[in-house]
């Protein structure tokens, strides 16, 4: 089994869906355990917003 280091920067910031980053302060779309983008209007949990960044 390999193992890869995953830079964390953006991953809860970023929708899995469309990639989309949300990097203007007053636009941040994590609210707690809530994730929704600005972009596409998806909406899921956040934890598994980032997940979902992270997997391979």
């Amino acid at each position: 089994m390999n193992v890869m280091a995953i830079p964390p920067v953006y991953t809860s910031q970023t929708c899995h869906q469309c990639l989309h980053i949300h990097l203007v302060p007053d636009k941040y779309y994590r609210s707690g355990k809530n994730f929704k983008c600005g972009n596409c209007d998806h909406t899921c949990d956040a934890d598994y917003n980032g997940a979902k960044m992270i997997e391979i």
